[in-house]
């Protein structure tokens, strides 16, 4: 599969690589998360961090504001 799709940065050391970029957006999740209340999202199971990001993005849509 990684043959198939493969980043543009896969090395290890490169700060810009695949790993990096996705533990970086999971950190910006994470501490978007926290700004609504959610006490540390990172500890939370697979489900629950699904449940309230979906929660958080149903809300932020125009048909739910206001």
């Amino acid at each position: 599969m990684l043959d198939l799709v493969r980043p543009e940065v896969f090395d290890d050391g490169h700060p810009e690589n695949v790993l990096v970029l996705l533990r970086r957006s999971f950190a910006h999740l994470c501490a978007i998360l926290s700004e609504h209340g959610v006490p540390q999202p990172g500890q939370l199971s697979l489900f629950e961090f699904h449940a309230y990001f979906e929660y958080l993005e149903q809300k932020q849509q125009p048909e739910n504001r206001g």
